[in-house]
């Protein structure tokens, strides 16, 4: 494409061109459908020329350069369609790791839960882009990230909690399946000591000590409790 498109740089407007505009057009639309179903944030490709961009924004739509089957929103009966779609599982994962971004990128600020769940995602989609799993595996695996992200907002509200005490409980629950909701409401508390730990040094250690000194009650290794610890820390607060 680089090569390509160097060469249209160069000749372009010569009407000897013509004849083969149809298929540069093509291979615009094939180029920035596989960047676009790689690339978690909107397309916009800063390697491409002066002259293919403005062919680009005068001639190829964005939906152009949307993969089939796309999924614009998690719920069950947006999940229920992507199922029944007669795509890949390759662009099915394509699509689903990047609704779960896109979900957590958008509302992550008021849900702080989903942080966690975009770490795993993220974490799944990397795999499956190193060939570490295969796209059945990879597939299986962020569907079961979908469906707890969309039980997710019932349960909160069946705990009867606030969405930051909310957050830590997912978070620990990741690593501890008997974490009871009182756990996280105590470790929710000890924020309120240390108001000024995302800009404060002082305060981020003591939080993160207060921290240790909880969770070693109830992990089971210290490697345990400081990745709880750092996972906790990278929560965004919702405040009150």
């Amino acid at each position: 494409m680089r090569q390509i498109q160097s060469i249209y740089e160069i000749l372009s407007p010569d009407p000897f061109l013509r004849p083969f505009m149809d298929n540069y057009q093509a291979i615009i639309r094939l180029y920035g459908t596989i960047r676009a179903a790689y690339n978690t944030s909107a397309y916009i490709d800063i390697e491409l020329t002066a002259k293919t961009k403005e062919l680009v924004r005068k001639n190829v739509k964005i939906s152009d350069l949307e993969m089939p089957g796309i999924i614009y929103e998690l719920n069950t009966q947006q999940l229920e369609k992507f199922h029944q779609n007669q795509t890949t599982e390759t662009v099915k994962v394509l699509n689903l790791s990047k609704a779960l971004f896109k979900d957590v990128e958008d509302k992550s600020r008021k849900s702080p839960f989903l942080i966690s769940i975009g770490d795993r995602a993220e974490k799944i989609r990397q795999q499956f882009e190193n060939r570490q799993i295969e796209a059945t595996e990879a597939l299986a695996r962020l569907e079961e990230i979908t469906k707890e992200r969309i039980q997710a907002e019932t349960e909160r509200e069946n705990l009867q909690i606030d969405e930051n005490t909310y957050a830590i409980y997912t978070v620990i629950k990741q690593a501890i399946d008997n974490v009871q909701v009182k756990q996280a409401e105590t470790i929710n508390a000890i924020y309120n000591n240390f108001l000024d730990y995302r800009w404060d040094a002082r305060h981020e250690v003591d939080l993160r000590t207060e921290l240790y000194v909880n969770l070693c009650k109830i992990t089971n290794s210290v490697e345990q409790t400081i990745e709880i610890t750092n996972n906790l820390l990278k929560l965004e607060r919702v405040e009150s």
